[in-house]
């Protein structure tokens, strides 16, 4: 049986060889995908809509060819509708008799060329930016085009979700792209075998489950908490095929292209989970204290300390971060308490970080000594993204950079510990300090799909559920706080404590009100600037934004 091949199958095939098997031996994936694939294509489907009615603004007439039918009827239709010159062609259907393709659109170019009009292909993408796949696509598509028509398009368009067009060069790298649809032909004439291997397409695959039901029946490598897909192949090449394996290497073992203290590092790890395993129970065990590192940059625990969590959605246009959640002494009566700052778009976004910069700038006063602990690095940098994107509330955010209020506990665990748990996430450590949760909500993934079905539905209940899953966050990073507190060597020094808040001398206090007011003067006039009704509104927008830039784009320097 002669198979068709595709852009999205030698996608897959640059991505994961065993999947492609799979294909060739008939294996179909399940037939429900979990639900943050299913929800990922569904918004991947709204975003082209969202594409073909602003081609439509542009373009006028847009030719639909049908998605059903043999393939060479769709085919014919889209010759049809290329040689009567249609501005855009939406889902044509291209092929040479071995590889077919679907482009999202064929756009005219605005000049025929002996007598000819020419198109070049473009695709609607769900991701903010156009990944390497997207290139390869666009470069399938021109190589069909090339088939039908005798021409090949030297321009493809990629259009994101975060924000314009992105062209791209395909005469450029075209014989990349011939290279890799011969391999993969290579492949498909002569399949090798395959197995399993982790990687970083594996969350997007509908056979994710299949494989690591295999990976568990083989006692894989993949389960050592942070362990390389490189890694593992280089272990297997010396012989070394499990986790047991991994685990019973001795201390004098090489393997090549993994440094001594890596291996040492792997098989510490692999022996703390089997021992994990063996003894139905999870633990940790204390790493020797290192100045800089580990428990050296735990700060001791102070009145007011706060513990933070963010809730995002990625696939909000140009992204949205949701809910903000605190734990704390937040209340008048001092006590321990949760409290949610939410936002449902880039209006209530900014509004909701200003009220968080706010709340924290009237909270240090109130506590000097207070550190916002967090896990992992993730609300730093969105934190700072806010800052930049609506240029407001820079200088609270520096000046609290500048004092080391925020402890990122992930950074302290990864030097400070080894735990027999397969990964570090927040998820699994708890297992050890708190224990596992019951929420209909329990991981970043579920949150992302239930905020999504809120957007839909609207049902309070759903985001009620997310707000105690978010709590859940908090309250454990203050577990893990405490936790870690109590795991600290008596020899362990407190590094961040001798990094102090600058002091409120009447010099520090006269540099944050001048830093304070620059940042209001600047305000002032991008509002003045916004309020000039001889400008166009876009034109107000542009030059309010393009005050202070240079300052602005140095930040990320000066935060480093």
């Amino acid at each position: 049986m002669t198979r068709l091949l595709s852009a999205s199958r030698l996608n897959a095939f640059q991505a994961c060889r065993h999947q492609t098997a799979l294909w060739l031996q008939g294996i179909k994936p399940p037939e429900r995908a979990n639900d943050a694939i299913l929800l990922i294509r569904n918004k991947g489907f709204e975003h082209e809509a969202q594409v073909v009615d602003r081609l439509r603004e542009t373009y006028g007439d847009v030719v639909e060819i049908p998605g059903e039918g043999a393939l060479d009827q769709r085919v014919q239709l889209t010759r049809d509708a290329m040689a009567a010159g249609a501005p855009v062609i939406y889902q044509a259907a291209l092929t040479d008799g071995r590889w077919v393709g679907y482009p999202d659109f064929l756009i005219r170019l605005p000049e025929p060329v002996d007598g000819q009009w020419r198109y070049q292909p473009e695709d609607a993408k769900l991701a903010k930016r156009a990944k390497a796949e997207h290139l390869l696509q666009l470069g399938v598509y021109a190589e069909l085009v090339h088939h039908m028509a005798g021409y090949r398009p030297g321009e493809g368009v990629i259009h994101g979700s975060g924000g314009a067009p992105e062209r791209f060069r395909l005469d450029e790298t075209a014989h990349i792209t011939r290279r890799m649809m011969r391999q993969f032909e290579t492949f498909i004439d002569a399949p090798e075998p395959t197995a399993a291997v982790k990687n970083g397409a594996c969350s997007q695959c509908d056979f994710n489950e299949r494989c690591t039901a295999e990976w568990r029946a083989a006692d894989s490598p993949v389960f050592v908490a942070g362990i390389r897909a490189d890694q593992i192949v280089k272990l297997e090449r010396a012989g070394v095929r499990t986790l047991s394996d991994i685990a019973a290497l001795p201390p004098d073992q090489t393997v090549q292209g993994i440094g001594a203290d890596t291996l040492a590092k792997l098989t510490y790890q692999a022996r703390l989970q089997r021992r994990g395993v063996e003894a139905g129970a999870h633990f940790a065990e204390v790493l020797p204290p290192e100045p800089l590192r580990g428990f050296a940059t735990l700060p001791s625990p102070a009145r007011g300390d706060l513990f933070y969590d963010i809730e995002g959605d990625p696939l909000y246009p140009e992204g949205l971060e949701y809910l903000h959640g605190l734990w704390g002494p937040l209340g008048a009566d001092l006590t321990d308490r949760f409290v949610s700052l939410w936002a449902h778009d880039h209006a209530a976004e900014k509004a909701t970080f200003e009220a968080l910069m706010d709340l924290f700038e009237a909270h240090i006063a109130r506590f000097p000594d207070a550190r916002i602990y967090h896990y992992a690095a993730y609300e730093q940098t969105a934190l700072k993204r806010l800052a930049m994107k609506y240029a407001t509330r820079e200088a609270q955010l520096d000046q609290m950079l500048r004092d080391h209020r925020f402890v990122d506990l992930y950074a302290v665990v990864r030097h400070a510990i080894r735990a027999s748990t397969e990964s570090y996430s927040l998820k699994d450590l708890e297992k050890i300090y708190w224990g596992k949760r019951s929420g209909e909500v329990t991981n970043a993934g579920d949150s992302i799909v239930e905020y999504e079905r809120w957007r839909e539905l609207g049902d309070q209940a759903i985001l009620d559920a997310i707000e105690r899953y978010n709590e859940d966050d908090c309250v454990s990073t203050a577990k893990l706080r405490d936790w870690l507190e109590e795991l600290r060597p008596a020899d362990a020094p407190f590094g961040l404590d001798e990094v102090e808040p600058e002091a409120p001398t009447p010099q520090a206090s006269a540099k944050a009100e001048e830093r304070a007011q620059f940042e209001r003067d600047r305000i002032a006039m991008a509002e003045a600037i916004r309020a000039q009704t001889a400008l166009e509104p876009a034109m107000r927008e542009l030059i309010a934004e393009l005050l202070w830039f240079h300052q602005r784009s140095q930040k990320p320097q000066w935060w480093a």
